[in-house]
């Protein structure tokens, strides 16, 4: 699932305030995961784009590895 956010807050500000933790980075895209529970699946995964005044967020849900 896809969608914007305007913001002017960072993608890794923004990240950690929801409680996602930070896997990686390539230029302006930011990777980041949420565990639903105590076990490392099933997670929320996204991946976050800074653009100019907005944030692009692409959500899913990591069911097993």
């Amino acid at each position: 699932m896809k969608f914007y956010v305007k913001t002017t807050e960072s993608p890794l500000g923004l990240g950690r305030l929801l409680g996602y933790k930070l896997l990686g980075e390539r230029g302006n895209e930011f990777n980041f995961v949420r565990a639903i529970g105590d076990n490392r699946y099933p997670r929320f995964h996204t991946y976050v784009k800074a653009l100019k005044g907005e944030l692009l967020f692409n959500l899913h849900l990591d069911q097993n590895q």
